[in-house]
């Protein structure tokens, strides 16, 4: 008859060891939701004005579920966290959950971050490609990486009690691709968004929403980028109990600042819409026009047959020009009424600009 498995002996150290583990779990947990709540609330006059009654669509439906789904799902975490009562077999079945709201919070955010890219890369597949690879690379080896996952072993328990997730062991190094493939993706598209608004910026040429775009886009990446590589660092070196620590502040500040963005752009496009209805000069030397796409001119043997002229009024087709600030003024007011001739120009920055539709 074979007897029981030994206990292994617990020392001070290790519920010292295990105590500071849980301790930390919580405070970050607790403190990212907290970050996530308030501003939450001092955003929501601007939700409810520039959202709820502005014009729905796929960002805006993106942007309800990440607002939303996530921080409910992660009230639960917060409640796991500090529950008193777990077995070693249910919090193996409640890490689960933990590590699949994590991965959708983040892989939605990367969606609302694709349509904007598409939207400036609106005629490059190869763009749109990279992308589009990069991100099923994230989901994919996230997916992969959540067949592996269990709790947190406490050798401290049941003195020491709490549910956190970590990969197992067995995968090794690959763990750490669930915190660099997204910073990779993010890395990507704010190089991308860099390259197609910075020369506009710089030269002062670009409308307020390509700003916003730079302005935010740098911002959000600076943030991402600093607390994904300490994530990456501590998947790979940190003790166990503290593997995962920083991916709730991750996923909390990447939903918070993905909000702000989308909050940013339509407070813009309200405001544009006002200036529109109320006065066709603003009171500033920035003239706003509207313009969806160039006019489509149908050439028969040289010769000009028709010319099907197409308008659109929302603000992400709106280009910004200064008199005198290089932009052929003329050649655009051309493209605006209809070509004058055969030789009408269409400047490279002003048709650029009609893919940002889609951003509304």
């Amino acid at each position: 008859m074979s007897s029981p498995l030994p206990i292994p002996s617990v020392t001070t150290h290790d519920v010292v060891e295990d105590f500071r583990e849980s301790t930390l779990t919580r405070y970050v947990g607790v403190a990212s939701f907290s970050l996530m709540v308030w501003d939450h609330i001092i955003t929501f006059p601007d939700e409810v004005e520039y959202i709820w009654y502005g014009k729905k669509g796929l960002l805006v439906y993106l942007f309800f579920l990440n607002r939303y789904l996530i921080p409910l799902s992660f009230i639960v975490n917060i409640f796991a966290y500090f529950y008193g009562g777990w077995t070693h077999e249910s919090c193996a079945r409640f890490v689960a959950y933990e590590g699949a709201f994590t991965m959708i919070g983040i892989s939605v955010v990367g969606l609302m971050m694709f349509i904007r890219i598409r939207a400036l890369y609106r005629r490059s597949w190869l763009v749109q490609g990279t992308v589009i690879v990069i991100g099923l690379a994230y989901i994919g080896v996230n997916s992969w990486l959540m067949t592996t996952h269990e709790p947190v072993f406490h050798k401290a328990f049941p003195l020491v009690d709490s549910c956190t997730m970590i990969f197992h062991p067995k995968v090794g190094s690959i763990a750490a691709a669930s915190a660099w493939l997204p910073l990779l993706y993010d890395t990507v598209v704010v190089a991308l968004t860099l390259y197609r608004t910075a020369g506009a910026v710089w030269t002062k040429t670009a409308g307020q929403i390509v700003r916003v775009l730079l302005q935010e886009g740098l911002l959000y990446y600076s943030v991402i980028c600093s607390v994904t590589l300490v994530l990456t660092i501590m998947i790979l070196g940190a003790p166990q109990g503290l593997r995962n620590v920083t991916a709730q502040l991750e996923l909390c500040l990447t939903i918070t600042m993905s909000a702000r963005i989308t909050l940013h752009l339509k407070r813009f496009a309200h405001m544009n819409s006002s200036l529109d209805h109320k006065s066709p000069a603003p009171h500033s030397d920035i003239a706003w026009r509207s313009l969806a796409r160039p006019s489509r001119v149908g050439i028969r043997r040289g010769r000009i047959h028709h010319v099907e002229r197409s308008y659109e009024t929302s603000f992400f087709a709106m280009v910004s020009m200064n008199r005198g600030n290089g932009v052929d003024e003329e050649a655009f007011e051309g493209l605006r009424d209809g070509p004058r001739s055969h030789g009408s120009a269409v400047p490279k920055q002003v048709e650029s600009q009609a893919g940002k539709a889609d951003l509304e």
